[in-house]
């Protein structure tokens, strides 16, 4: 690509369990790595102690409404700080605040997770990974990865609010649709990114 982006293209690749995201986003790192871009990956929940601990104790916080939560979104902002965005052309999330939002029946409005501390800056551009429930379901049940409990009806609920995003904020929020073979929704999120690049 040459000389690095003075502020490097942003997503966040969300969506129920099941849809895909972990996958694609190795997938991105790897072509646009091949093609001399500098990738960055983050993760909503990181893997530090202190996004382990999190990860063992994340029912217990979801529990605790907004004094859990900030516990959540202090792990995106030592991530944020842990990277020099100077470095990167392209970072990619995998998940974000959004994640919070759609887990958690007790926040009907994204805006309290947002205004609550810390205020941490969110991607301009959030990829939502469509997939409807049941096949989800399936996907869990097959992948069997056990690293967190999940229900049908946790997935239904979680889905709803995601479908919501779409609706409230079209400019940041876009859809993919994740029943597609993985190579169909590889070359969705490839289209998208490369079009950014192209305007760059």
């Amino acid at each position: 690509m040459g000389e690095l982006l003075i502020t490097p293209l942003e997503y966040a690749l969300e969506g129920i369990d099941g849809g895909g995201k972990t996958t694609s986003i190795q997938r991105l790192e790897r072509y646009y790595s091949q093609r001399g871009c500098n990738v960055v990956v983050l993760s909503g929940l990181s893997q530090t102690d202190f996004g382990k601990a999190i990860r063992k104790n994340i029912q217990k916080l979801n529990s605790m409404g907004i004094k859990g939560m900030k516990f959540l979104k202090e792990d995106i902002r030592r991530s944020y700080t842990s990277v020099n965005k100077r470095v990167a052309d392209i970072l990619l999330w995998d998940r974000h605040i959004y994640s919070i939002y759609a887990a958690n029946a007790a926040f009907p409005d994204l805006s309290v997770i947002r205004n609550a501390e810390p205020v941490i800056p969110e991607p301009p551009k959030v990829f939502i990974m469509n997939v409807p429930p049941n096949i989800a379901w399936i996907r869990e049940q097959l992948a069997q990865k056990g690293d967190h409990p999940i229900t049908p009806e946790w997935l239904v609920a979680k889905h709803a609010k995601y479908i919501e995003l779409l609706k409230t904020e079209p400019e940041r929020f876009v859809e993919i649709d994740a029943t597609k073979p993985l190579d169909e929704v590889f070359g969705q999120l490839v289209g998208i990114i490369n079009r950014d690049l192209a305007k760059r």
